[in-house]
């Protein structure tokens, strides 16, 4: 029971991290484009 839950938490984590990094990525592009 507590490793099915941990595994849930680290789906959650890894699908949060990818979001995160993909709002980075817009970010950085956005900051190239101001720069210029």
């Amino acid at each position: 029971m507590q490793r099915a839950r941990f595994t849930e938490m680290q789906n959650v984590i890894d699908d949060l991290n990818r979001e995160v990094f993909a709002v980075e990525q817009v970010l950085n592009s956005r900051e190239e484009e101001t720069k210029e």
